[in-house]
Formats: structure tokens, sequence, C-alpha cells
């Protein structure tokens, strides 16, 4: 993979975009960050952690749906988003 700040920073923007609805920028950030495994070895893939091939899948999918049912992915990003504040443990900061 590239520069792992560079994937970061993909990621984050394909998040952000998604979250305000901004679909047309959440696309393409979404589609760079697959790419980045698309072009791995299949040696390479596989020793990526488990975690990260999950959020792979993830991208995968919110990828999916914002191309074919904004509605389904705002669902699931508001899944994530509640998902993320219990994990983070952000709900317990006062």
């Amino acid at each position: 993979m590239s520069s792992g700040s560079d994937s970061i920073t993909h990621e984050a923007l394909a998040y952000t975009h998604a979250f305000i609805g901004n679909y047309a920028s959440a696309i393409p950030e979404f589609e760079y960050v697959i790419g980045l495994y698309d072009r791995m070895t299949p040696d390479r893939l596989a020793r990526r952690h488990p975690s990260e091939m999950e959020r792979l899948a993830l991208h995968r999918t919110l990828l999916h749906l914002l191309r074919t049912e904004p509605e389904k992915a705002q669902q699931l990003l508001r899944e994530v988003e509640a998902e993320s504040i219990v994990n983070l443990k952000l709900n317990e900061v006062k």
C-alpha cells in the first residue's frame, strides 16, 4: 500500500463526505482506498490484520450502497457511528 497516512487521509475524507451527504466526493475517496488494496499482491494482502480486512469489506459495502441505495448507506453510517462511540468510550466522556 502506498503511505499509510495517505490511506488514512483518504479514508477520513470518504467518511466525512459520506456523513454530510456529499456522495459525489465520497465515492471517489472510497474507490481510491479500495484501489490501494486491490493493487496489493495476494501475499501482501494475506498479511493484513483481520480488522483491516473487515474495514475494507465495510468500505466496499458503503461504496456499493452510496451508488445504489444512499438511504441505506446513511443507515449503515449511523450504525458505524454508534458502534464507534461505544468502542471508543466516547459516551463516557463528560
